[in-house]
């Protein structure tokens, strides 16, 4: 069995896989964090090979990487190989390289190298993270004015005419995919239209999230009742 991150192989490999669910809403799956620990010996038949092997391996853990995972002497992917493609953010070093070994022949013709990577896997079924939308109605009323008689008598209430509804339709969404539909405004001709989009902070090497904001005001002389906001199923 061999351990290969990119291009780079690393041979006499121990390893232990780990996968942690991330829920929401109590219990749906939103992604699922694997952990990969490996620990592996370097060899080489002079001590000036090794430490350029030893160098090489450094290199391989600093960069941008690739698939990562456990695979057969053949050259065959195990069920513990990760794409980097389906990385939320990419396959990421969290420790090491570690070289906490030092007895008997170690660093005369082997190391013994230790690193552990994580990487986050979204549900693939399930793109929108994250969707709530408010509505608020102010207006309808009918404000009464008092008219003072010029002859002293007692101020007369006189109700004006119905003032407008303002109705207010503002909402965020999250996304693992620029591809949200912002909802319709709830009252044809809004007054006011606003729309914003946010571009994911990181996507080095996989899915990032993209971040949406509404916000629409409308007036109307007539309303049946308070609109209800959008519900999206997550």
């Amino acid at each position: 069995m061999k351990y290969i991150l990119g291009n780079y192989e690393f041979n006499e490999v121990q390893a232990t896989f780990s996968q942690q669910p991330v829920r929401i809403s109590g219990s749906l799956v939103r992604l699922t964090v694997l952990t990969h620990n490996v620990k592996c010996k370097l060899r080489a038949d002079t001590q000036s090979a090794l430490d350029a092997m030893i160098a090489d391996a450094i290199a391989a853990l600093s960069g941008p990487g690739g698939d990562s995972g456990l695979y057969l002497d053949d050259g065959t992917p195990t069920q513990h190989v990760i794409l980097n493609a389906n990385t939320l953010d990419g396959i990421k070093l969290i420790s090491g390289p570690n070289f906490t070994q030092g007895a008997g022949a170690e660093y005369s013709l082997f190391r013994t190298l230790e690193f552990t990577l994580e990487a986050k896997i979204k549900n693939n079924d399930l793109n929108l993270v994250q969707f709530q939308e408010s509505v608020s109605v102010v207006g309808g009323t009918r404000p009464t004015a008092w008219l003072l008689p010029a002859d002293g008598s007692q101020p007369i209430g006189q109700r004006l005419v119905k003032t407008p509804y303002i109705v207010t339709q503002s909402g965020s969404a999250e996304s693992y995919e620029n591809s949200f539909i912002f909802p319709f405004p709830l009252i044809s001709d809004p007054d006011d239209m606003q729309q914003a989009v946010s571009a994911p902070e990181s996507a080095a090497g996989g899915l990032g999230t993209w971040k949406y904001q509404w916000n629409y005001k409308m007036s109307t002389a007539l309303l049946g009742g308070v609109p209800r906001p959008n519900i999206r199923n997550l």
